[in-house]
């Protein structure tokens, strides 16, 4: 503790070094925004993958639909021939056995489809309105 009538405490004099600690900050903040647009980039990419398998799937369950109904409806025209019992229902096993298969693909599409993944970065939580607790506080 100074005695009173002492002389003043001298610190070495040191300028404040506002212009470096402004541009750390900045290059902080280009450092940040590069991150994160790297971030945003590699999101979409994963999303656009997906979508595009889940579209691609679906395409296949329509080729594959479009050939049930025509071997459905081939069947259906056999099976009303009275005297031809063997080729209609050979026609509708491959009929239902291709049914499923769209089934399957149409379960599969859907999953990725509408597989929806919370967004990690700050752009895609933005587009989609999802804030976390942290950008509340």
């Amino acid at each position: 503790m100074p005695k009173a009538g002492a002389e003043p405490l001298h610190y070495p004099s040191s300028k404040p070094a506002f212009p470096e600690l402004f541009n750390e900050l900045a290059g902080d903040g280009k450092r940040w925004l590069d991150a994160e647009l790297a971030l945003a980039k590699a999101e979409a990419g994963l999303r656009v993958r997906g979508y595009a398998a889940g579209l691609g799937v679906a395409f296949a369950g329509l080729a594959v639909l479009l050939a049930a109904i025509v071997v459905l409806a081939q069947s259906g025209v056999v099976a009303l021939t009275p005297y031809v019992s063997g080729p209609a229902v050979a026609g509708l096993a491959v009929g239902i056995a291709l049914l499923v298969i769209v089934a399957a693909l149409a379960l599969v599409a859907k999953t990725l489809l509408v597989n929806k993944t919370r967004p990690v970065g700050l752009v895609f939580r933005w587009l989609t309105g999802d804030e976390s607790e942290s950008s509340l506080k």
